[in-house]
């Protein structure tokens, strides 16, 4: 008896078995990552496609689960790989295909992206996941949507890995390798020169690709001082959406002895155009004679600075009463100029705008970028090239209230290149978890909305450059706070 009772049970788990197979059949469905090369040049770029393939034979009824906030959330983690040009998040739908072993299946591009790299060595593009909403196949007929049984089934990538490999005898002076069509126009103030004046000249660049990483050489020489005044820096897609890009430098030369200044020495950058084997160069022509200036002596700027604020539409949160959170970021530029002698300014939301000949005591509180987002990375990337080569001591402040969301490079890129280059980044926080303060309703009370408030990016840019990541509430006021900074950097 005890056996046929055994037996019975048995029976009952195997058929209970085959039933949850049947309930809960298997996906048959894959996430990968495909590149269109395993090994590139240094200053070459890769095609990336993270890519779903649905085996349409005996397919599991599955769907996409919060599919923008799950393709998101994979961008961002590509993003830390280099510079991203061309990228795509649109509406996902599938494409005939065919898996390897011939059977027909479904596939859904879920992101592109083409990638430069920065670095050699080998790259690994790391172990990427995303969920998808599973049903029961008993409970797909005409029972509504929010009624069915369902669960939340993950994929995964492979990680793959990309070798990148130094390019032989094409690099420009920064090591950076230069690819597409790239066009450079100057212009040099006219005049007479004596040492020690303040040279006003432009240089304009121009063309296809990325031009965010065409930076200005280290100009290591007694014969002049390069300080940058001003970076203009925009790119778009064109009607045939290739990336097309322009990036101008205000410049300030200022001669430190008597004799002729060669610019074409120093400013030269070497590219090459795809499909074709010979080097170019872009090179300036400028020659600059300098006359003797009696009782003139170089003196050496112990500190240069640059603050950054976000202004994108989350900082009109009126959480720092009566203040918004540009009203707040208004009051500490204020105190920084007063401490660190009217010391420039960048404005940032979808772009990054010099504003420093334009501040007023109120200029932030109003001041609109169009372009919508938080281009963090875009923002330190080009603060940091605005600060002189000079400088004993070079810093960054920056502003913000969140994580960044727009741009081509992200934090983590722009913050190793800062540390590349010596600067150290101190980072403000700005807002509040929870309910805050948003305009008005229909009878002019306040209205709120519930916000989340994150400074892990902010925390990120101080800790890679060695700089220190401060919290507005911490502070009695802008100036103590700023009061704080100066006397951290140990500068008079």
């Amino acid at each position: 008896m005890r056996k046929f009772v055994l037996l019975s049970y048995l029976l009952v788990a195997f058929a209970a078995s085959l039933l949850g197979q049947d309930y809960w059949p298997e996906p048959n469905a894959r996430l990968r990552t495909l590149v269109d090369t395993t090994s590139i040049q240094l200053g070459e770029a890769f095609l990336l496609t993270i890519t779903l393939e649905v085996d349409d034979v005996n397919r599991s009824p599955i769907q996409f689960y919060k599919a923008g906030w799950n393709v998101v959330r994979m961008h961002k983690e590509i993003e830390e790989l280099g510079l991203i040009f061309n990228h795509n998040i649109s509406d996902i739908y599938g494409v005939r295909n065919s898996n390897a072993a011939g059977d027909s299946t479904t596939r859904y591009d879920l992101l592109k992206l083409q990638i430069e790299p920065l670095r050699t060595g080998e790259l690994t593009i790391p172990s990427l996941e995303i969920e998808m909403e599973q049903f029961k196949r008993d409970t797909l007929s005409d029972i509504p949507q929010k009624e069915r049984d369902s669960k939340i089934v993950s994929f995964k990538t492979e990680p793959v890995k990309i070798d990148i490999k130094p390019h032989t005898g094409l690099q420009n002076n920064e090591g950076v390798v230069l690819f597409g069509t790239h066009a450079l126009e100057e212009h040099l103030a006219p005049g007479k020169y004596l040492v020690g004046d303040t040279i006003d000249y432009t240089l304009r660049f121009s063309g296809s690709g990325m031009g965010i990483n065409i930076s200005l050489p280290p100009i290591a020489t007694e014969k002049f001082e390069v300080l940058v005044k001003k970076i203009d820096y925009a790119d778009s897609l064109n009607a045939d959406l290739k990336m097309v890009y322009i990036k101008e430098y205000a410049l300030s030369i200022i001669p430190l002895k008597k004799g002729k200044i060669n610019m074409t020495k120093y400013f030269k950058w070497d590219y090459k155009e795809k499909g074709v084997s010979d080097i170019k160069q872009l090179r300036v022509g400028t020659k600059i004679k300098v006359r003797k200036r009696k009782g003139f002596e170089p003196k050496k700027k112990a500190l240069d600075a640059v603050l950054i604020t976000d202004l994108s539409e989350s900082m009109d949160i009126e959480d720092y009463a009566p203040n918004s959170r540009k009203g707040m970021a208004n009051e500490l530029a204020m105190a920084y100029q007063a401490l660190f002698a009217q010391g420039r300014v960048i404005a940032f939301a979808g772009s990054v705008v010099d504003v420093t000949d334009q501040m007023t005591p109120n200029l932030l509180d109003s001041f609109k970028i169009t372009e919508r987002g938080t281009a963090i990375g875009n923002a330190v990337w080009l603060g940091t090239e605005s600060l002189s080569a000079h400088a004993q001591k070079r810093i960054i402040i920056i502003i913000g209230d969140g994580d960044n969301t727009a741009g081509n490079i992200s934090p983590v890129l722009a913050s190793q290149f800062a540390k590349d280059k010596d600067v150290a980044i101190y980072s403000i926080g700005l807002g509040h978890n929870g309910k805050v303060p948003y305009g008005k309703d229909f009878y002019g009370r306040p209205s709120y909305v519930e916000n989340t408030f994150s400074d892990k990016t902010l925390k990120a840019l101080a800790s890679i450059t060695g700089g220190r990541y401060f919290y507005m509430d911490d502070f009695e006021s802008p100036m103590a706070l700023m009061k704080e900074i100066k006397r951290t950097i140990n500068v008079k």
